[in-house]
C-alpha cells in the first residue's frame, strides 16, 4: 500500500499457522502468500507463554509472490502445555512475531492453562480419577469465589465476573494451581 507517495510492502503475508500432534512430536505447518526480503523463521517454544527459546530455524524464500509452505517438527516437546510462535526475520534483521499456538502433551498431574487468561481456562487431567470431584477457585486471600464440577479430562472454567488478579484452583487431590486473570 502507499502513504504519501511511498510504497510499503509487508515483509511476509502469513496465510496460516497450525500446530498439531504427530505421535510424541509437535508438527508446525505454516504458509505464506508473499515474501519480501525474508531470511526465514525462528521457531520459538515456551513452557509458560512468557519465556521463549528458539528451537529451530527455517529458511525463507527471500522475495516472492508465490505461495510457500513450511514445516518444522519439534522432536522434544515438554510435558504439559507447549506454546509456539514464529519470529519472521528479514535480511536487514527486522523481525515480526506471529500469533501463539498451543499444544498439550500428557503430564502426570493436572494442568491449568492458559496463564494468564482473560475469559476462560482449561483444567486438563492426566487421567479420569478426578472426574466427578469439585475444584475450588479461591482469591489470593483464600476466599472461595467459585466451585467447578470436574466432568471431563479437559474441563473448561469460565472466568467471567471475576476481577483481574491472582487466584488459586485447588483440586480434589490436594494440588493447587496458580491462575492469573487479566
Amino acid at each position: 500500500y502507499s502513504i504519501a507517495g511511498s510504497i510499503f510492502t509487508l515483509p511476509v503475508g502469513l496465510e496460516s499457522f497450525v500446530v498439531k500432534k504427530d505421535r510424541m512430536h509437535s508438527q508446525l505447518n505454516w504458509s505464506t502468500s508473499t515474501e519480501s526480503n525474508n531470511r526465514g523463521f525462528e521457531v520459538q517454544r515456551s513452557a509458560n507463554g512468557t519465556t521463549w527459546t528458539t528451537i529451530g530455524f527455517v529458511a525463507g524464500a527471500g522475495t516472492t509472490n508465490d505461495r510457500n509452505v513450511y514445516t518444522y517438527t519439534d522432536l522434544s516437546p515438554v510435558k504439559g502445555v507447549n506454546y509456539y510462535r514464529l519470529n519472521q526475520v528479514d535480511y536487514d534483521n527486522k523481525s515480526k512475531i506471529s500469533e501463539v499456538r498451543t499444544l498439550t502433551f500428557a503430564s502426570d498431574k493436572a494442568l491449568v492453562y492458559p496463564v494468564p487468561a482473560s475469559d476462560m481456562v482449561t483444567i486438563e487431567l492426566p487421567d479420569n480419577r478426578l472426574i466427578g470431584t469439585i475444584a475450588y477457585l479461591t482469591d489470593i486471600q483464600g476466599k472461595l469465589v467459585r466451585q467447578v464440577s470436574i466432568s471431563s479430562i479437559q474441563q473448561p472454567v469460565s472466568l467471567s465476573g471475576l476481577q483481574a488478579g491472582m487466584y488459586w484452583i485447588k483440586m480434589a487431590d490436594g494440588v493447587t494451581h496458580k491462575l492469573i486473570k487479566q
